[in-house]
C-alpha cells in the first residue's frame, strides 16, 4: 500500500520484550503510516533491534509503573495529524488497512473543521489460544493529534478528551474496521509477564486509593489470568461491594458480574442459586442491556437444572443482543454458535423438540463442526416416521447445512451418525463415499477386539 496523499498517520506503541510480536505489529502499518514511533521501557530482547531494522523511529522511556506516563511521551513525540495507537499485539488485516487509509483520505479534507470526528471507533475482536475470536469490544485507538487528547490511569489506563470533560465525537466505524488483539492468550501472558505485573501495579493502586473498587474488579482480572481463581473470586466480590457511580464504573460492574456469574457456571459448588442472583442485581439485572448478564445467569441456571429459568435468561440474551448498541465488550458475540448450541440443549430438556430442532440448526450454519450438536439434532430427526428405515428426509435436511459431494462432510456426518445409532443414515452416508474412502472409513469406525 502506498502512503495515502496528504494523510499523516503517526503509527505509535510502547513496548517491553515483544520480540514475537513487534515486526507483525510495524507491518500491517507500513505503506499507510507516515511515521512509526515505539517507545521501548526496558526491553532485554530483540524488540529494539527489530524495530530499528524495520525503520521505525525508537525511543527510550524509563519505566516508573505508570502505563499512561509511557503512552503519553510517545504521543509527544509524533507529528503526524492523526495517531493510530494499537499495541504490539494488535494489529490490522490487510483489507482494514486499506479501507483505513480511504476513510483517512477522506477526512483530511475537513481537518479544520471544528465538528469534525476526532475519534475512529473501532471494533476489537479478541482472540482465544485457539486463535479464534471470544470476545468483541470497541476502541477508539486512532485519533487526532491534539493536546486535548491524552491518557489517564497508572493501569488499565483511559484516553481522555479535555482531561475528562470534552464532548466526545467520533466516527464509529465498528462494522467496518476490526483491531484484533491477541494478548490474552495464556502464551502471552506467560511470555511476557503480564499477569505478575500487573498484579503488583494493582495492589499499589489499591493501596493509595482504598476506595477506588474499580481496581478490585481489576485485580480480579489478573489473579484469574495468573490462574488463582479463589483470590480472582474474592477481588470480584469486593468490586461489587462499590457503589455506582462514586467508587466503581457501572461497565466495571457489569463486566465483574458476568465473569463471576462465567466462573460459578463451572465451579457451581462454590455458591448458592440466591448468590447468583444477588451477583446478576449487583450487575444491573434486570435493567442492564448488555446480553452477557443474561447468558451467563442462564448457564448458571443450567447447571442448577433450572431449566425453566435458564430458557427465559437466554431468550433474554438473545433479544438484548440484536438491540444492544453500547461500547460495553460482549463475550456472547464471539461465542454465539456455543450460545445456540446451549438453547437447543436447554429446550431438549424441556421437551420443546421444534425448537431444539431450530436452534440447532442455527448453531450449525455457524459452526457446521459442533458434532455433539449434529449428534442431538439427528437423534430427533431418525424419529421422524419414515426415517429409521430410509433417512430421506434427514438427507435432504442435510443438504441444506453440508456438502454432501464432500467426503469431509460426509464423514464428519457418518461419524455422529453412528454415535446415535442410525444405520439408514450410515449407509446413504458411506454409498456417497469413493470405494476407497468407504473401506477406509469402515475399518476406522469398526468396533475394537
Amino acid at each position: 500500500m502506498k502512503i495515502k496523499r496528504g494523510v499523516k498517520l503517526s503509527q505509535c506503541m510502547i513496548v517491553k520484550n515483544e520480540e514475537k510480536n513487534i515486526r507483525r505489529a510495524l507491518e500491517w502499518a507500513k505503506g499507510l503510516a507516515y511515521e512509526q514511533i515505539v517507545v521501548d521501557t526496558g526491553s532485554t530482547d530483540r524488540t529494539v533491534a527489530i524495530a530499528e531494522e524495520m525503520g521505525a523511529k525508537v525511543y527510550h522511556f524509563q519505566w516508573i509503573g505508570d502505563f499512561a506516563a509511557a503512552k503519553n511521551y510517545a504521543i509527544e513525540q509524533a507529528s503526524g495529524d492523526w495517531i493510530a495507537f494499537l499495541d504490539a499485539d494488535e494489529y490490522f488485516t490487510k483489507e482494514d488497512t486499506e479501507k483505513l487509509g480511504r476513510l483517512l483520505e477522506r477526512l483530511q479534507k475537513h481537518l479544520n473543521d471544528p465538528r469534525a470526528p476526532l475519534f475512529i471507533r473501532c471494533a476489537l475482536v479478541n482472540l482465544g489460544n485457539d486463535g479464534k475470536p471470544f470476545m468483541v469490544a470497541v476502541q477508539d485507538r486512532i485519533f487526532r493529534n491534539t493536546p486535548r487528547i491524552r491518557y489517564q490511569g497508572k493501569i488499565h489506563e483511559q484516553i481522555v478528551l479535555d482531561g475528562g470533560k470534552g464532548k466526545w465525537r467520533f466516527l464509529d466505524e465498528q462494522k467496518s474496521l476490526s483491531i484484533f488483539h491477541t494478548g490474552y492468550t495464556s502464551q502471552a501472558y506467560a511470555d511476557t509477564g503480564k499477569s505478575r505485573r500487573n498484579l503488583e501495579l494493582l495492589e499499589k493502586e489499591i493501596e493509595e486509593h482504598p476506595d477506588n473498587y474499580n481496581n478490585y474488579a481489576y485485580l480480579g482480572d489478573s489473579y484469574f489470568i495468573a490462574g488463582e481463581e479463589e483470590k480472582g473470586e474474592q477481588a470480584y466480590l469486593k468490586a461489587l461491594s462499590g457503589k455506582v457511580p462514586e467508587q466503581i464504573k457501572k461497565v466495571n460492574q457489569v463486566r465483574t458480574a458476568n465473569t463471576l456469574l462465567r466462573y460459578y457456571t463451572r465451579c457451581p459448588e462454590r455458591t448458592t442459586r440466591e448468590e447468583i442472583l444477588r451477583i446478576a442485581k449487583c450487575g444491573g439485572y434486570p435493567d442492564e442491556e448488555n446480553p452477557d448478564l443474561y447468558y451467563f445467569l442462564a448457564l448458571c441456571m443450567y447447571v442448577r437444572r433450572d431449566y425453566d429459568r435458564a430458557y427465559q435468561e437466554m431468550q433474554e440474551a438473545f433479544r438484548r443482543m440484536d438491540s444492544f448498541k453500547r461500547g460495553d465488550p460482549v463475550y456472547m458475540l464471539g461465542v454465539l454458535d456455543k450460545a445456540l448450541m446451549q438453547m437447543a440443549n436447554t429446550c431438549r430438556k424441556l421437551g420443546l423438540m421444534q425448537e431444539t430442532v431450530r436452534y440447532s440448526t442455527l448453531a450449525l450454519k455457524m459452526n457446521p463442526r459442533l458434532d455433539s450438536t449434529l449428534a442431538r439434532l439427528l437423534e430427533i430427526l431418525k424419529d421422524e416416521r419414515g426415517e429409521v428405515e430410509h433417512a430421506g428426509g434427514t438427507w435432504d435436511f442435510l443438504g441444506k447445512l453440508y456438502d454432501l459431494n464432500s467426503v469431509s462432510d460426509l464423514i464428519f456426518i457418518y461419524k455422529c451418525a453412528k454415535a446415535v445409532d442410525f444405520p439408514a443414515l450410515e449407509n446413504r452416508l458411506l454409498e456417497a463415499m469413493p470405494q476407497e474412502m468407504r473401506e477406509e472409513v469402515l475399518r476406522a469406525t469398526a468396533p475394537s477386539d
